[in-house]
């Protein structure tokens, strides 16, 4: 019977650990299982390079060089085989030598590159399974792992038990939207994959580890004895970066880093979490280092009785909606209102100032809007159940909002089942300069004004992007940043500048048929230069504060203001 392979090598196939994906093990499991095979073939000696190029699986790329000697008396006179793979990421050579008073015949070196191009299948096959495996804990742009692979890193064994020797820093890039704006997306992504290659670099892979969690956001666990060096290299990046104009310029990496030093019992997600809330403590400070200390960990308690009692307040009705009223100059008539939350937990407030970043943070806006919108809808629906005539009320919605492509048909359902008329409903969207998805910020507001719905862009003048939201999107009204209101009247070089901005701001609007209501307004002479400048709409103290739903009725009821 004709023998196409031999047992020795249907045996190796068996006994190869095809599921290995550590390539010096299988390196090592192979050439032993090649012994017998070895002696058979008269191989004396095998010699494998294996170089690989920069590659998002890695990012350092190398050299691997292994030699395995089959037999002590290796001929290196006779004329050796010599195999190359090239590859995309990498070449690998084999070397192969004979054994001392033998001469490999035609049909031995057709055999033995048999046998080699099967194992380097084999290896290539064992390369494929251990980049499938980190593709779930690599972020695909930069290399570095993702938020899974720290967890999972962290829970391994090499780690778990010895966390409390490290110290982790979560950073990020300062200013990073407007390098997108100024740069081009292209280029602020190969700023990121710099900035990794840069951090990498750094770890001492053995030990250390780094990740980019999200967009900007960093994440590197160092050995404690190594954070002050760390800190002061990953601040002090400067990478060459193309202008949208084509010119090279130099760029310095300013970041914002909160550090944790671990101690006993803490695991990875403590790490993750405590470097955040510094951070994020160092940011409401101004702070570009921040340390996790005692007054941290005072706020993440709060942050954490916070969110607790948030959804119990919502049910209990702690959580309810003051109106502040808007004011029609023309008329001096209350026209609108905005719907303020405030929150009365055991008699006494919690500032909204308090609450709402920690609930922003926590990705819980939409919950409260779409309460405040019901609150508004159930207000309305009073009024006219009273017999009076319905203001529009106006109610705040997050950017976090826009992630859900029901939004605009989770806005109306709510006003449908309260069977009000949807013109007493405005939407003022905060934060508008900040707005990534301009797609689906565009969707809303077009779909609001198709079912009836106000749209107001709020803090006018603030933001760099918001003179191009203007332009391209359909809003009702535009309201006026506070801030520059504020200097009216002073008799400084700023407060003459915001006057101008303002009245060609207000002409600007008022050319565009838009509603420009002034917000923040609370002296008499603000009122009357923004009276004089043929402003729309007044909202401020020097009318009201924002009411509870009782007093805003008696409002209702004596519409007409003096002032």
């Amino acid at each position: 019977m004709y023998e196409i392979v031999s047992k020795e090598f249907v045996d190796f196939i068996n006994q190869a650990d095809l599921s290995e994906t550590k390539t010096s093990n299988l390196y090592r499991d192979i050439l032993i299982r090649l012994a017998d095979m070895a002696a058979f073939l008269y191989v004396g000696r095998a010699e494998i390079t294996y170089k690989t190029k920069p590659n998002i699986f890695d990012l350092a790329g190398g050299n691997v060089d292994f030699a395995y000697d089959f037999s002590q008396h290796i001929d290196k006179t006779k004329p050796a085989i010599r195999m190359k793979f090239k590859r995309d990421m990498g070449d690998v050579r084999v070397t192969l030598r004979v054994v001392e008073g033998y001469e490999w015949t035609q049909d031995d070196r057709e055999s033995i590159e048999a046998i080699v191009k099967n194992v380097y299948i084999i290896l290539s096959r064992s390369r494929m399974l251990k980049q499938l495996g980190q593709t779930t804990d690599t972020d695909m742009m930069t290399g570095l792992l993702n938020h899974a692979g720290v967890v999972n890193l962290g829970k391994s064994v090499a780690y778990r038990d010895i966390l409390n020797y490290y110290a982790s820093c979560y950073f990020n890039i300062k200013g990073f939207k407007s390098v997108n704006k100024k740069l081009g997306v292209e280029e602020a992504d190969s700023i990121l994959r710099k900035y990794a290659k840069y951090i990498y670099d750094f770890v001492d892979h053995d030990s250390e580890f780094a990740a980019r969690l999200s967009g900007d956001n960093f994440f590197v666990m160092i050995v404690r004895s190594r954070l002050e060096e760390f800190i002061e290299y990953a601040t002090n990046a400067v990478f060459n970066v193309k202008s949208l104009d084509g010119k090279r310029i130099k760029m310095s990496i300013d970041i914002r880093m909160g550090v944790y030093e671990a101690v006993e019992g803490d695991t990875i997600n403590d790490l993750i979490n405590r470097a955040m809330e510094a951070e994020s403590h160092g940011r409401s400070l101004g702070e570009d280092i921040s340390y996790f200390d005692e007054e941290v960990q005072a706020k993440v308690r709060r942050e954490k009785e916070i969110m607790e009692l948030f959804p119990r307040a919502l049910e209990d009705g702690e959580i309810i909606a003051y109106y502040q009223p808007k004011v029609r100059l023309n008329t001096m008539e209350i026209c609108g209102c905005e719907a303020l939350v405030r929150w009365f937990h055991d008699g006494k407030l919690i500032s909204p100032g308090e609450f709402l970043p920690i609930i922003e943070k926590n990705n819980a806006t939409d919950l409260l809007d779409y309460y405040m919108l019901e609150n508004a809808c159930y207000e309305v629906k009073n009024w006219l159940n009273k017999g009076l005539t319905p203001i529009r009320i106006s109610v705040n919605y997050s950017k976090q909002h826009l992630a859900d492509p029901d939004l605009a048909k989770r806005t109306m359902s709510i006003i449908k089942k309260h069977g009000i008329n949807p013109k007493y409903i405005e939407i003022e969207l905060t934060e508008t300069s900040d707005y990534d998805d301009n797609d689906a910020l565009t969707k809303f507001v077009a779909d609001m004004n198709r079912s009836g719905v106000h749209v107001s862009m709020d803090d006018f003048g603030t933001g760099s992007s918001s003179l191009n939201l203007l332009l391209n999107l359909d809003f009702n009204v535009v309201k006026v940043d506070k801030s520059f209101v504020d200097n009216i009247g002073l008799d400084t070089v700023a407060a003459i500048k915001d006057e101008i901005m303002i009245s060609n701001m207000i002409n600007m609007l008022r050319e565009l048929d838009m509603e420009v209501v002034a917000e923040g307004v609370e002296t008499k002479e603000q009122l009357e230069w923004i009276k004089n400048k043929n402003c729309d709409i007044v909202q401020g103290y020097i009318f009201d504060k924002p009411l509870p739903p009782d007093e805003l009725v008696k409002r209702l009821e004596s519409r007409t203001y003096e002032v």
